[in-house]
């Protein structure tokens, strides 16, 4: 899936600054995605799991 690992800060910062609603809430999606990491963790967007990656 990743295919340039340099540009991924780039791609994070350009995200997190598009998504500030969601960066508010990440403590709270980082709590259910590893409580529910098998049932329900394929079910994030791509993003989302690259940035609960870096937590």
């Amino acid at each position: 899936m990743i295919h340039n690992i340099s540009s991924l800060p780039v791609i994070i910062s350009q995200w997190i600054k598009g998504n500030k609603r969601i960066t508010k809430r990440l403590p709270e999606v980082a709590g259910s995605l590893s409580q529910n990491k098998i049932r329900r963790g394929l079910t994030y967007s791509y993003q989302e799991s690259l940035l609960l990656c870096l937590l």
